[in-house]
């Protein structure tokens, strides 16, 4: 249809620019330029599916609706292209995101777990520092006591200030002191080591004594138990009491047979040192509620010294069944 119309104003403005120009017409340039510009445009009718623009000097430019549309066409196409690049790029972004979210809460999970096998991995170690710390001290006493029994002054210095000392080695440092003396200077008489301030429990309260035994090293117990016993301030059974604890459960073995000692000396039984175990039976000995003497929390007096008595009577039964001559 574009194109006949173009026919038809070519035509039109070739028979009506003769017209003018044949007749005694006005202004015949005009009418060539406008005839000129009518065929111009009726071209462009005719040939707008392949001419893209015309071009009229003086006029201007113009373009075809087609290539029009093919223009806007691909700047639509590249718009929709950049929207659709843009869309992807924002997908990626957000899986991008959701990815490194998950992979920053795996990252937590694992933190969370090596920090619970570093807390376990710690743990051991300072396990282990202890109980090398502890074989190293062990270690390092047995040496002591090597070398103090081979004649080491300083290891025997240093053996006492263990024993003097409250520890877990105190008592073993004790008893391999005691033991070296009597390996270099024959058997102790008495057979214990003196407290250096024997004073303090001579003169010490009454409700005192026992609390202060306790607070003793165990190389000084045994001397302790001489001190305590002859103490006349405090009543007898007090001491008996007192002398049944230490049989039962003091952990120096010189107190231990001292307390024997004199407990049968004093009851006047016949025991032998090597006889305890029947002494230590007796469960009854640290029962009673209150109480103001050297054994708190012990029997009545006289029901501990009949229990006492009764254990050395079954000892000495004992002996006489395993030995009838």
């Amino acid at each position: 249809m574009f194109k006949l119309f173009g026919v038809l104003l070519i035509i039109n403005a070739l028979v009506a620019t003769a017209w003018w120009t044949l007749g005694e017409n006005p202004h015949k340039s005009w009418a060539f330029g406008v005839c000129l510009a009518a065929m111009f445009a009726g071209a462009f009718l005719i040939l707008q599916d392949r001419a893209t623009e015309i071009t009229i000097k003086g006029v201007g430019t113009i373009k075809s609706a087609a290539e029009q549309a093919t223009t806007d066409a691909k700047a639509i196409a590249e718009l929709r292209d950049r929207m659709q690049a843009q869309s992807a790029t924002v997908d990626l972004v957000a899986q991008q995101a959701t990815g490194a979210a998950n992979l920053a809460q795996e990252l937590s999970q694992k933190t969370n777990a090596a920090e619970s096998k570093l807390h376990e991995v710690d743990e051991a170690l300072t396990s282990a520092r202890r109980e090398l710390e502890e074989i190293d001290k062990i270690t390092e006493f047995t040496r002591i006591v090597v070398a103090a029994q081979n004649g080491d002054r300083e290891a025997f210095d240093r053996l006492g200030h263990y024993a003097s000392e409250q520890s877990d080695l105190s008592r073993l440092a004790a008893d391999a002191y005691v033991g070296i003396c009597s390996t270099y200077g024959g058997v102790i008489e008495p057979g214990f080591l003196n407290l250096s301030s024997p004073s303090d429990l001579e003169s010490l309260a009454r409700d005192k004594v026992r609390e202060f035994y306790v607070s003793l090293p165990s190389i000084y117990h045994a001397h302790a138990v001489h001190i305590i016993w002859k103490r006349e301030d405090i009543p007898k059974d007090d001491r008996l009491e007192f002398l049944a604890s230490v049989l039962q459960s003091d952990p120096s073995l010189t107190a231990t047979l001292y307390a024997g000692k004199f407990l049968a000396a004093d009851t006047g039984l016949k025991w032998e040192p090597s006889v305890l175990t029947p002494l230590g039976t007796q469960r009854g000995l640290a029962q009673r509620q209150g109480g103001d003497g050297v054994c708190a929390k012990s029997p009545p007096p006289r029901l501990s010294a009949f229990l006492l008595l009764l254990g050395y009577a079954v000892a000495d039964a004992l002996k006489v069944l395993e030995d009838p001559s």
